[in-house]
């Protein structure tokens, strides 16, 4: 379970830094994620949607819960560029061999710039 944890911690941290090596040994091959926003269905999709990224961000107020292979994140996600705001995010990874698998993340939408949701849908629908 720890090992679980302290996985994830790096793999949250290497996604906040663009650290492309650290995320990419938290994940597995095949590893898929779905959210509100977008999808990514393999590790390379996953770098390059991170390399894209244009956020500036950290997570405060974090919880953690893991049982068997499942962890759920529970944080606030405080976004300094290119908007400003505070989204509470709750993400569920699954873990096989001290890797996530699986994850998919849990937000309201409606508190992201509607400018910055249209450019991110079009991003999603352009790259499938």
């Amino acid at each position: 379970m720890s090992t679980m944890i302290e996985v994830a911690k790096r793999m949250t941290k290497a996604w906040q830094e663009k650290d492309e090596s650290t995320f990419r040994a938290c994940i597995h091959d095949d590893y898929t994620f779905r959210g509100p926003m977008m999808e990514m269905r393999s590790a390379n999709e996953a770098l390059e949607c991170m390399k894209q990224c244009a956020f500036e961000c950290t997570t405060e107020n974090c919880e953690v819960v893991a049982e068997g292979q499942t962890l759920v994140h529970v944080f606030d996600w405080k976004v300094t560029a290119p908007f400003q705001a505070t989204i509470p995010m709750v993400e569920v990874m699954e873990f096989e061999s001290d890797k996530v698998k699986r994850a998919r993340l849990f937000f309201d939408s409606a508190l992201f710039p509607e400018e910055v949701k249209q450019q991110m849908m079009a991003e999603t629908t352009s790259s499938s």
